[in-house]
């Protein structure tokens, strides 16, 4: 509890919203989960839990999960959030970006500290679907959108060049990507 209220007064929430002030937020369990409260637009919150339910839909829908959206939960995306804002980080690379749920945690975040968000999509409709998500977020400005293989542009970022490495994309590649992940990353950071 006292890291976390020193997160909070660093990522700039005011203090009467530290500490044992918290959201609850429904999960499918029923469970109530509680996360701190968010310096967040209250209508990209909304979006966000639309994009979550959506993507909940959709993926009871298919049985192969590539064709899932698999998007990460709601309490992951407030960490995320949260972890960015308070360490300041503003050069964040996303490999995986489906529907642009994380991205636009990951972004608003970025935005808030200044900096930019570079994220990688192999799938051309599911980028065209991040990209309609990012424009509802007012994020297009702030991410640039890449249709490519993540392999392919973790070989033409420069060297000590981002601060978050968030990896999202088919794990049984993760191997092949590790010494440029290793070459990317300033020091110190977050993969």
């Amino acid at each position: 509890l006292i890291w976390l209220n020193f997160a909070l007064a660093l990522a700039g929430y005011p203090s009467g919203q530290r500490g044992l002030t918290v959201n609850q937020v429904a999960t499918p369990s029923k469970v109530r989960i509680l996360l701190p409260p968010l310096p967040m637009d209250r209508d990209l919150l909304h979006l966000l839990d639309a994009l979550h339910r959506e993507g909940r839909a959709h993926d009871a829908e298919h049985e192969d999960r590539r064709q899932r959206l698999r998007n990460l939960e709601p309490e992951t995306g407030a960490l995320l959030n949260l972890l960015l804002r308070t360490y300041g980080v503003r050069s964040v690379l996303e490999l995986g970006t489906s529907n642009g749920y994380s991205t636009i945690w990951l972004g608003e975040a970025v935005a808030a500290n200044g900096g930019r968000l570079s994220s990688v999509e192999r799938d051309p409709e599911r980028a065209a679907q991040a990209a309609r998500n990012l424009a509802r977020a007012g994020l297009s400005e702030v991410v640039d959108l890449h249709v490519s293989d993540a392999a392919l542009v973790l070989a033409q970022t420069p060297a000590d060049s981002i601060d978050v490495v968030f990896l999202d994309a088919e794990r049984a590649e993760y191997p092949a990507y590790w010494d440029d992940l290793v070459r990317i990353l300033r020091r110190p950071g977050l993969l």
